[in-house]
């Protein structure tokens, strides 16, 4: 992934700084997972095709719910309770998302979802002076492609952000998403038609 700053070509790439199952069921079964990594740019001479410098300019914390899994060893005809109680003993938004979408058996498949996993990019941050650069959209394809591309992703709008629910609609679009018809719930759902579309890439001039 590589972008152009200040006439500087760099690099970017994800530095994994935690990478946890954070639920077990009865020591056996795992169903939420913690993925966080800093966003960092590395310079590259492009005369000598070798690195030259390196800086943090970022992080980007998501999380991997497996409802396929849950559903699989839950009873027969029963819901995947044990997913959401690990939700609720991690983070409010992780337990809204999945009480949203695994307490009832038809949610999933009512708002057009063909599977069963979520993948919830909780936050993507990118320090000033790099942002503009798609720096964040880099990062948050990376994850995606690397850990959700069979999973719908969710997504909260923060406050603060400063962007209209429209332009952040535009801005996940350009990852090839496919928002789904999520009313009430607090929070974006897409569908992530990764086999069908083209990998985003952004090659932007300063």
């Amino acid at each position: 992934m590589e972008i152009i700053k200040d006439g500087k070509t760099f690099t970017i790439r994800l530095v994994s700084t935690d990478e946890r199952s954070l639920g077990v069921d009865e020591g056996e079964h795992q169903y939420v997972t913690a993925f966080h990594y800093d966003i960092v740019a590395f310079e590259i001479d492009s005369d000598a095709c070798e690195e030259v410098g390196r800086q943090t300019v970022g992080e980007i914390n998501s999380y991997y719910l497996d409802g396929s899994g849950a559903y699989e060893s839950s009873s027969y005809g029963m819901l995947p309770n044990a997913l959401v109680e690990e939700a609720d003993d991690i983070d409010q938004d992780v337990f809204n998302i999945a009480q949203a979408l695994y307490s009832n058996q038809d949610t999933l498949f009512n708002l057009g979802a063909a599977i069963l996993d979520t993948f919830y990019i909780d936050y993507v941050e990118v320090k000033e002076g790099w942002r503009g650069h798609d720096v964040g959209l880099l990062a948050a394809e990376t994850v995606i492609r690397s850990h959700g591309p069979n999973a719908n992703i969710a997504l909260i709008p923060k406050q603060g952000e400063g962007e209209s629910k429209l332009k952040l609609t535009h801005y996940w679009k350009r990852l090839g998403l496919k928002k789904l018809p999520v009313k009430g719930f607090g929070f974006a759902l897409w569908h992530n038609a990764s086999k069908n579309r083209k990998r985003f890439t952004a090659r932007k001039a300063a």
